[in-house]
């Protein structure tokens, strides 16, 4: 039990520093991590394919633990600068009631011993008192007040010194628990270390003055009040959300980039030890999931180890159902140009890898075009739950607008955010739909009012629309591909034969009467935009850095090439 004296003259300057020397430590060893992962665990990758056998195994094994020691130290570090500063945050406050309750008794005349007791000055009764009955009664409740008000203040000084004390304990156990792992070392299998280093986050950011998990936002909310909540905290504090609440805080728009990236990179890593650790007993789901997390987290390392290869940014990561995530190559808050690709039928986590290779490829190729490097950032956002192909049976979600309607509130958060957490003047936006994506790309921008520059389409089915001024940003902003043997560009014919109730994706964008520019397209098939060095990529580059004259086209919109919005 802290004791009076001891709370009453404490000074906690050092806990605040050794708290704040704690979070640099922490920043430093995230660094080491960052560093480590990219010039060793990175690498081990081709140290795989060329080296074979037990000698190799065990090296990979090695540098797999090391990156876990980094992980968790840089992880426990924090939690011990949060703890610190809980502690001096709670101390403090209840310094100052302990400090307000001693004040407020000797205003009122009475005296507090260093063991909390009250006492107060006997009132002298004179000798007419004493035989005065009313006199005496008045004595006796004036001495009963004197013990009502003493009683006051012993439970004020009595809740001081037990907060103090509980704060005290609880920081006192962690400390205590933290120096174990670190003498002892990690242990058990790579899901139960990340649980251990989660469990005693959580523990930290729960003590008495710690971050506030109620706090954080819904996802799904505003994207600035999200921007708002996450500007109000301490870099410290952020830190702990991170680390904690990972997937909480990686799903809400608004944030910067960078710290989604963190947290939804815990979250891959966690999720893949997770599955990993019931493997024989996966659904087929989750199998497939856990393949799209491990191809997910090889580009990841590919990436961080490749030279001269550009940063992969982890802005989204679901793997309730088939799988939702935001993946971008480049750094869409301080891209001058960012582009966001939409895909459509059959998409899910487990296809992730060639969805990162056009990206890439795009990504490049739009780079390219302006003065300096790095001016590009483009994001492969699958947030909603693509349709399938129609196999046995009757599923016409292909057909259908329920899933472009789902997707369209998600890509304009999505949207909103983006133009919330960029840096500097603002950017120029494209959003690309694919297949279906273009389905929910035209129902975002006509239902939503998606805040984007330019809107393009690649073997679209419909874009959820009749002419390309409904998309709402000037039909010489909205571009077209479709490319030779591609049949779903096709597709709204049929829908003129079985009417709009059954098929409701709108009108065929490269249709004249549709009044959108129609690239020309080189590539063949429903899945070649993307090609390398083809006119199909290359013409999406040009719309992308807002290069319109250079793009090659088959027919100009009415409204022109980049018209009025």
């Amino acid at each position: 039990m802290v004791s009076l004296p001891d709370l009453r003259d404490a000074r906690f300057d050092g806990l605040s520093n050794a708290a704040d020397v704690w979070g640099r430590v922490a920043t430093h060893l995230d660094q080491v991590e960052r560093d480590y992962n990219a010039r060793v665990r990175g690498p081990r990758l081709q140290l795989a394919d060329g080296w074979q056998g037990q000698a190799s195994d065990g090296a990979i094994r090695g540098i797999d633990v090391q990156s876990n020691v980094l992980r968790a130290a840089s992880a426990e570090a924090r939690n011990i600068a949060t703890a610190l500063d809980s502690a001096s945050e709670t101390m403090r406050a209840a310094q100052n009631e302990l400090r307000a309750a001693l004040d407020a008794a000797g205003g009122a005349g009475m005296k507090v011993a260093d063991d909390g007791s009250v006492s107060w000055p006997p009132r002298e009764i004179s000798p007419a008192e004493r035989h005065d009955p009313d006199a005496q009664n008045d004595a006796s409740d004036a001495e009963g007040r004197q013990r009502d008000k003493a009683q006051g203040f012993s439970d004020r000084i009595g809740d001081a010194l037990r907060k103090a004390s509980d704060s005290d304990q609880q920081v006192a156990a962690l400390l205590r628990k933290i120096t174990e792992v670190a003498r002892n070392g990690l242990s058990g299998t790579d899901a139960a270390q990340l649980a251990a280093i989660t469990a005693d986050t959580k523990a930290a950011i729960g003590l008495q003055g710690g971050p506030d998990e109620s706090a954080i936002p819904k996802a799904g909310g505003d994207p600035k009040a999200n921007a708002a909540w996450w500007a109000s905290l301490s870099a410290n504090d952020k830190e702990s959300y991170i680390a904690a609440f990972p997937d909480r805080i990686g799903a809400l728009d608004g944030l910067p980039v960078v710290d989604r990236d963190e947290a939804n990179k815990i979250t891959v890593t966690t999720k893949i030890a997770e599955l990993e650790s019931r493997k024989d007993q996966l659904s087929e789901q989750e199998k497939k999931n856990l393949a799209g997390l491990t191809e997910l987290q090889k580009r990841i390392d590919e990436h961080a180890s490749t030279p001269n290869s550009k940063p992969l940014y982890v802005i989204a990561i679901d793997t309730a159902g088939e799988g939702k995530y935001a993946v971008a190559v480049g750094n869409p808050d301080t891209a001058k140009h960012t582009a966001i690709l939409v895909p459509g039928t059959t998409a899910e986590l487990k296809g992730v890898g060639g969805e990162i290779d056009r990206i890439r490829r795009l990504q490049f190729a739009s780079d390219m075009q302006t003065p300096e490097q790095n001016d590009v950032a483009v994001i492969d956002w699958l947030g909603y739950n693509a349709p399938e192909w129609p196999q046995e049976g009757m599923n016409l979600s292909v057909a259908k607008a329920d899933r472009a309607q789902e997707a369209a509130v998600p890509l304009d958060h999505f949207v909103d955010g983006l133009r919330t957490t960029h840096e500097g003047d603002r950017g120029h936006m494209t959003v690309i739909g694919h297949s279906y994506g273009s389905s929910a790309v035209g129902e975002a921008a006509h239902s939503q009012h998606l805040d984007v520059d330019d809107i393009v389409s690649a073997g679209s089915p419909g874009m959820r629309t009749q002419h390309a001024a409904d998309l709402g940003v000037g039909a010489g902003h909205v571009w077209v591909e479709a490319a030779g043997q591609d049949p779903v560009p096709r597709f709204p014919e049929a829908g003129d034969i079985v009417g709009s109730n059954v098929y409701q994706l709108g009108a065929a964008p490269q249709d004249e009467d549709y009044g959108a520019n129609v690239m020309h397209a080189d590539t063949e098939g429903h899945s070649n935009y993307w090609d390398p060095e083809s006119d199909s990529l290359r013409n999406q580059a040009d719309v992308v850095v807002g290069q319109y004259d250079n793009v090659d086209l088959d027919r100009q919109s009415p409204a022109g090439r980049g018209g009025p919005h």
